[in-house]
């Protein structure tokens, strides 16, 4: 009986590991809330299928600033109306792509006026790369809060989002819903902010 009983503690007590995620090995970065992993190895695989192609796509002497949203069909990005949203909790996204293939998401308040240093991913920012699948969709994995759990706060994982390229815009969609679309606008950024590099792999 109270093999059993050891027995049972253990696989519950490994159960709690593996749903809180504490075999995720991670540091904070110095902005104080991100959460990076500490073996890039394990979450950010796909960056071997990383394209020069995408260069052609993606400008990495800009950011792309989250703008609006709306309903599209689900195999495209085509929208089934011509309602265009706009968040309303008073943040927005920004994605900053580097030409090797990796990529920051950071978050910022809507009147907040961006900096240089806010872009620096050794300070902030979540952690991806981007790639062409199999069938050549430009998706990005990157690591964050994948969910929450009653047991612990905060699930963490790889986050994968599927990008249509249209002009300056970056249309993106989760594969979760995909008839709920992003739209990211191209704005240039002064060309001393691009002295930040970002290598993990």
């Amino acid at each position: 009986m109270v093999r059993k009983n050891i027995l049972f503690v253990t696989l519950l007590l490994l159960a709690v590991m593996i749903s809180c995620n504490i075999m995720v090995r991670m540091k904070t970065l110095p902005d104080g809330i991100t959460d990076v992993p500490v073996n890039n190895r394990d979450y950010f695989k796909n960056k071997k299928y990383f394209s020069l192609f995408l260069l052609k796509k993606i400008d990495t002497a800009a950011i792309y600033v989250e703008t609006y949203s709306y309903r599209s069909f689900e195999k495209d990005f085509s929208p089934f109306n011509n309602k265009i949203s706009h968040r309303g909790d008073g943040w927005r996204n920004v994605y900053k792509f580097y030409s090797n293939g990796c990529m920051n998401l950071f978050a910022f308040k809507d009147d907040y006026e961006i900096k240089k240093e806010d872009i620096d991913p050794e300070r902030g920012g979540l952690r991806g790369v981007y790639y062409l699948d199999d069938k050549n969709n430009i998706k990005t994995d990157f690591f964050g809060i994948t969910g929450y759990s009653f047991i612990c706060t905060r699930l963490y994982g790889v986050n994968t989002r599927i990008i249509e390229v249209k002009g300056d815009t970056l249309l993106i969609k989760n594969p979760s819903d995909l008839t709920f679309v992003e739209g990211y606008v191209k704005r240039k950024i002064p060309e001393d902010w691009l002295i930040y590099k970002a290598d993990w792999q």
